[in-house]
């Protein structure tokens, strides 16, 4: 991948987003930006849209269903309309991943997957479709120590398990917070914490994860008891960041909580999402400080 010449030594300076919502069009204004400000790209996970199935899967956990109900497969069966909307959902996150593809030839593309990748990854085969390969235009990070410009990064795909979940679909995108726990300790124990950016696609539990009232119920429904506030975030990842004080943990995910806050030496930036916003996350790090914002595509 080529590289441009942007940040100095000691200095990171980055666009990042997640949570596309299958909006290709939005993505290509960021094909045809001028990105030689930016040393890199960070893809946060979340390509496609998943509006029509997931109000199916909202339902059936209300309901009390069995999670082998609530599962892709299980809800691709449900009308015609859910099939189209998983076959588009395929075909969306097909363009941007070659969009991502076309980035990542003037500079480096990064990223992790996150849950709704399920459908381009893992289900596009029952649909009599390619499977994306994320992996043929980024850098993925997930549970690996990836250097680069004398920082850190820390990756980890997906979301936390429900908490009937027997994890079939894909194993790799839905973690049990006890597995995560253990390999991200050992992974930040290798590197210098404020040099190290963590990049995840769910929030840490309790710090900018919160739900909106209505989607309470349902956050119990998957995820038990430490729902009950509203709070979706991993667990492992609010303890192993509050342990090892990375210098940034960035992530997405919670489309209703983008913001930025700092406790003990880490800066948490929820992105929201690009799919709703129209805006791309800037991240710069210089002499130990971090600083966010965000810009719309068309001012980049």
């Amino acid at each position: 991948m080529a590289q441009t010449q942007a940040g100095s030594a000691g200095e990171l300076r980055f666009l990042a987003l997640s949570d596309l919502e299958g909006r290709h069009d939005m993505v290509e204004r960021l094909v045809e930006a001028d990105l030689s400000a930016y040393d890199c790209v960070v893809y946060k996970g979340d390509t496609p849209d998943p509006a029509v199935y997931k109000k199916i899967r909202k339902a059936r956990s209300l309901a009390g269903s069995a999670w082998q109900e609530r599962t892709s497969l299980s809800i691709l069966g449900d009308s015609d309309e859910v099939r189209e909307a998983f076959r588009k959902a395929v075909e969306d996150s097909a363009k941007i991943n070659s969009q991502f593809a076309r980035i990542a030839k003037r500079l480096p593309v990064y990223g992790v997957l996150g849950n709704s990748d399920t459908v381009p990854t893992r289900i596009a085969p029952h649909l009599g479709l390619e499977p994306v390969c994320f992996e043929h235009s980024m850098v993925m990070l997930h549970n690996k120590v990836t250097p680069f410009k004398g920082f850190q990064f820390i990756g980890y795909h997906g979301r936390v398990k429900y908490r009937d979940e027997n994890i079939i679909e894909a194993p790799d995108l839905m973690f049990d917070e006890d597995k995560a726990r253990e390999d991200l300790d050992a992974l930040f124990a290798t590197t210098q914490a404020q040099r190290t950016v963590f990049v995840t696609h769910v929030p840490p539990h309790g710090i900018l994860d919160k739900v909106n009232d209505d989607w309470v119920p349902y956050a119990v429904a998957t995820y038990g008891e430490t729902a009950k506030e509203g709070h979706i975030g991993s667990i492992a990842f609010r303890d192993m960041a509050l342990k090892h004080r990375p210098l940034l943990h960035t992530f997405g995910h919670v489309h209703e909580r983008p913001g930025v806050e700092k406790r003990n030496g880490t800066t948490y930036f929820n992105g929201g999402a690009l799919g709703e916003t129209g805006e791309v996350e800037e991240v710069i790090i210089r002499n130990g400080e971090v600083t966010c914002r965000w810009i719309r595509l068309e001012d980049l």
